[in-house]
């Protein structure tokens, strides 16, 4: 038996949260050794209330807030609630492969001292069309070197072990950053890091994900990898790639797209 954590508010598609969910039931390690917690991140609208109550029987649990908490306190609020061993991560606009679930199962059952994992991933835009494959760094120590960097494992193909919660460790509430500060959090307390190197995911990019690129959020993203670098190699060259990162956020959105696109972030997850 695993859980799957994730979040719903109004700004989410309910075409894509069909889909998401979709993927989730055809799981080849059965629907019935999955349990989905959601929250329910401030009030819905109709449409966003029907998808719920359509789709009632196959969430475990679903907890509400009265108003928008953001992403991090609401999986906060659910992580407590999970007696499962393994978690894994969803978002509801994504897709997950119909073999991740058993895949990165098997990843822990050859990894054992691992804690926190993740995969390779499509990525794809509002037609489901793949633009891109994301390959990450697979173990340890290559993750911890790419931190300094990039974000080494994708937020929503994480899957964890149950202690990462009972050691406390929890989503600080960094605006649209707390993938990173988990793992931080988790590299902190030692835990073990990898990714699966088979393609198992979809990650859905709309046009949105640029928009979200705002100048809090660039801030809030450079004081964390400072952190970071301050922890893992305080004597460092490192210290510029949070701050070209940052120069990058303020570029014009096509020039974003671009480079973002291009093969310069695979090859800075790689080396």
């Amino acid at each position: 038996m695993i859980a799957v954590i994730t979040s719903f508010y109004n700004g989410d598609s309910v075409r894509y949260a069909e889909l998401a969910l979709e993927s989730i039931r055809k799981q080849s390690i059965g629907f019935d050794n999955i349990r989905i917690y959601i929250h329910i991140d401030g009030n819905l609208d109709l449409e966003h209330e029907e998808y719920l109550n359509r789709n009632k029987l196959y969430f475990h649990k679903v907890l509400r807030s009265k108003e928008n908490i953001g992403l991090a306190k609401g999986l906060n609020r659910l992580l407590p609630l999970i007696r499962e061993d393994f978690i894994f991560r969803m978002d509801l606009d994504d897709v997950s492969y119909v073999d991740r679930f058993s895949c990165q199962l098997k990843y822990f059952e050859d990894n054992k001292g691992l804690g926190l994992i993740g995969c390779n991933a499509d990525e794809i835009n509002e037609f489901n069309d793949i633009e891109y494959t994301r390959i990450f760094p697979e173990n340890h120590k290559e993750i911890s070197k790419s931190l300094m960097k990039v974000c080494p494992i994708l937020h929503p193909t994480f899957c964890f072990r149950r202690e990462l919660i009972e050691m406390g460790i929890r989503y600080p509430d960094y605006h649209l950053t707390e993938d990173l500060g988990f793992i931080f959090k988790a590299y902190q307390k030692g835990v073990e890091f990898g990714n699966c190197q088979e393609i198992l995911f979809a990650w859905r990019k709309t046009a949105g994900f640029y928009k979200r690129r705002t100048i809090r959020r660039s801030i809030v993203e450079f004081s964390v990898y400072i952190k970071i670098i301050f922890e893992i190699k305080p004597i460092s060259f490192s210290y510029i790639f949070p701050l070209s990162r940052l120069i990058f956020r303020f570029f014009p959105n096509k020039l974003v797209k671009v480079i973002y696109n291009s093969n310069l972030r695979n090859s800075l997850l790689r080396k």
